[in-house]
């Protein structure tokens, strides 16, 4: 599982208030591989990216920053990736 990046709220939410905690696999809703569905969960390559695009992907306020373990990448917009399953390995 390739280690990527995940912005989540103080609240540890993200969109559609999906909730995440430490070693909790988060798994993408529906079939596909679009990106900015629920067809896909969104992660970054590289922490500085993660903070970097915030602004204009998600926007969180004072975001937490994770690194995760992510299944296999199935689709990317050059920026950030996209994948089925993610567990947060540590803040």
């Amino acid at each position: 599982m390739p280690k990527m990046y995940k912005l989540v709220t103080q609240n540890w939410t993200t969109h559609n208030n999906t909730e995440w905690a430490i070693g909790k696999t988060i798994s993408a809703a529906a079939a596909g591989n679009a990106m900015c569905t629920d067809q896909v969960l969104h992660c970054y390559s590289n922490p500085h990216l993660a903070v970097l695009f915030n602004p204009i992907h998600a926007n969180i306020i004072d975001p937490i920053l994770l690194e995760i373990e992510c299944s296999a990448i199935i689709a990317t917009d050059g920026l950030k990736h996209a994948c089925k399953e993610q567990t947060p390995a540590k803040i």
